[in-house]
């Protein structure tokens, strides 16, 4: 069986697991932090470089470990990141998404706010 590899997630996987934008990226940042199959990455880590909270990346992992795209490898503990590995491409379960709705993300709004000061009304002026 074929493994996950980034050139599938790209050209089919995200569309044929329903994969929402945060867990393709924390799955993209897992491929990218792999070495000889094994992935480890903290998770403050992740959420500085993928600009996403802790949160989102626990959600988004949660949903990759239960369709099968990542597959505990060793267990986490104190002072270090769970490793994983990632699972046979034929053998992915497509779940629904877990019915939440993920935010927008601030950086979509970036230059489309109009800033109003407002001091002066404040004041009574």
């Amino acid at each position: 069986m074929a493994r996950i590899t980034a050139r599938w997630l790209f050209r089919e996987g995200i569309g044929e697991l329903g994969l929402t934008k945060s867990e393709a990226l924390v799955l993209l940042a897992l491929l990218d932090h792999a070495e000889k199959g094994i992935a480890w990455c903290p998770q403050t880590r992740l959420s500085r470089e993928l600009r996403i909270s802790r949160s989102q990346i626990n959600q988004a992992q949660a949903r990759l470990r239960e369709i099968g795209a990542l597959i505990e490898h060793e267990p986490g503990r104190q002072g270090r990141a769970t490793r994983y590995r990632f699972g046979d491409v034929g053998e992915l379960r497509t779940c629904p998404p877990t019915g939440q709705v993920e935010g927008p993300n601030m950086s979509d709004y970036r230059g489309k706010f109009n800033v109003v000061d407002m001091s002066s009304y404040r004041t009574g002026g």
